[in-house]
């Protein structure tokens, strides 16, 4: 059986928006994660305080331990952030500190991603990154790419998720800015499945299985297969659609080919026309 591929081409617009989006991870203020590395110096009415400056290395648990406070919490805090809490807090031992952070973010975390990106692998990071980055990191998703992507995490006791953490590839790609966007952690594995082909047969040029993307029509389906043929009945289109927990697909009378959306694992039946 023939297979057959929509070549996904991305928009100047996708393409602007990625660029941008990438650009502005570079530049916005960068977050504390765990194991990184804080210089914190302290000034007390213009004098260097030594036992309050320290260089310190934030825990896996996002927090690290400070002179007089105990735990301190890091993790999620950009660095201004930190400054200000640490400032309120010196200010019961100390008149006017001042405090300055500078945050060391080295790559010594990694996640794997797999599937359908163009660049599949591991990739070291230091500090925030999501998975967004991760997919972009891989070179996008290819035109075989399903709409979801999945995250498999380990547990505290080292067990892995089987579920994972599933994640609107469409929407992710077209607005990183959603709660979509999970943070990922150290050790994360990324999966991009396929999408699951679209079966067009009956009375059209070419049967055979397609991939599409979210958004296809009939009409546009249809187009893949070389559209129907003189002897198909454009009136008389069905989808079979397989519904979870039931042996027999829904059938759906295709009322307007132009509107009428198809889903991954559709079958498009195109039938003979009476004469």
């Amino acid at each position: 059986m023939p297979t057959r591929h929509v070549v996904h081409i991305a928009t100047a617009g996708v393409l602007a928006l990625m660029l941008a989006v990438s650009a502005a991870a570079q530049t916005a203020p960068l977050k504390v994660s765990p194991r990184d590395k804080l210089t914190i110096s302290v000034w007390n009415a213009g004098v260097k305080e030594e036992s309050y400056s320290v260089e310190v290395i934030v825990d896996a648990d996002g927090t690290f331990e400070y002179p007089t406070l105990g735990r301190v919490k890091a993790a999620g805090l950009t660095n201004r952030e930190l400054e200000d809490s640490l400032k309120k807090e010196l200010e019961r031992d100390l008149v006017s500190p001042q405090v300055t952070i500078d945050v060391e973010q080295s790559a010594n975390k990694k996640v794997t991603i797999s599937g359908e990106v163009r660049s599949p692998g591991p990739y070291a990071f230091g500090g925030d990154f999501t998975i967004f980055d991760a997919v972009v990191r891989a070179g996008s998703p290819t035109e075989q790419a399903g709409d979801e992507a999945v995250i498999y995490r380990r547990a505290t006791d080292g067990s892995t998720d089987e579920a994972g953490i599933r994640v609107d590839l469409y929407e992710l790609m077209s607005n990183p800015s959603t709660k979509n966007n999970v943070r990922l952690q150290d050790g994360d594995y990324v999966v991009v499945p396929k999408s699951e082909p679209v079966f067009i047969t009956g009375f059209v040029q070419t049967q055979g299985q397609y991939q599409i993307k979210r958004g296809t029509t009939v009409s546009q389906a249809l187009a893949l297969a070389g559209g129907i043929t003189d002897r198909g009945a454009r009136g008389r289109v069905k989808i079979q659609r397989k519904v979870e927990g039931k042996p027999k697909p829904k059938e759906i009378e295709v009322k307007d080919l132009d509107t009428e959306l198809v889903e991954p694992g559709d079958t498009i039946v195109v039938p003979a026309r009476i004469f």
